[in-house]
């Protein structure tokens, strides 16, 4: 007897503690007091609270989770060619001017012009009169040669890349002055005019 009714009283907690659970349970969910109706109501508590992702919820969270990714990755790619471009264009004008203070700053000094071609070439002599000068373009670089007899030259040291074009030109009305045009492979241009001191005070 004494055994039988230590089962009755354990099996009586046991209850109690599964019907405190379910009330808190339905507490929780805000659920308390109303009867469950459909196929809820077929359901235990337990396999209610633990049901998973339907089909078509994971579907639509797969497609908005490509949109959003796809949206991400587009801005990335295009700030990224946005950098790149912008890049380019700082790298060409620099070459640009280097190429420009170089050759106007040579010239500047030289003892005078010897030759010029307007779309290829520009001669010059060397300020203690020892040797030729020679700024060309050769593909898509402008490039500084040395010849002491316009024949032989040596050198040929690139002096700028991504050139599309130069060209020098005579100013009208001031022979010791030349207008000195490169355009870069992205169509930045970069103009300067330089007037020959040795050239200037002869005349």
């Amino acid at each position: 007897m004494v055994n039988g009714s230590r089962a009755c009283k354990r099996q009586a907690i046991a209850v109690f503690r599964v019907g405190a659970a379910k009330r808190a349970w339905h507490r929780k969910a805000g659920t308390e007091g109303k009867q469950a109706a459909g196929w809820r109501a077929a359901l235990p508590e337990l396999a209610l609270d633990r049901r998973g992702l339907t089909l078509i919820e994971v579907l639509v969270t797969a497609v908005l989770l490509s949109l959003i990714l796809g949206s991400a990755y587009f801005i990335v790619d295009s700030t990224m060619l946005n950098w790149k471009k912008g890049d380019e264009q700082v790298d060409v004008q620099q070459n640009l001017r280097l190429a420009m203070d170089r050759l106007t700053r040579e010239l500047r000094a030289s003892a005078g012009i010897v030759n010029i071609s307007s779309q290829s070439h520009i001669i010059f002599m060397s300020p203690d009169n020892t040797k030729y000068i020679k700024y060309y373009l050769y593909g898509s670089e402008i490039k500084r040669a040395t010849s002491i007899d316009k024949v032989y030259w040596k050198g040929n040291n690139p002096v700028a890349g991504r050139v599309q074009a130069v060209s020098f030109q005579r100013v009208t009305g001031f022979p010791a002055t030349v207008e000195i045009k490169i355009t870069g492979t992205n169509g930045f241009v970069l103009t300067s005019r330089v007037t020959v001191r040795m050239m200037r005070e002869q005349n």
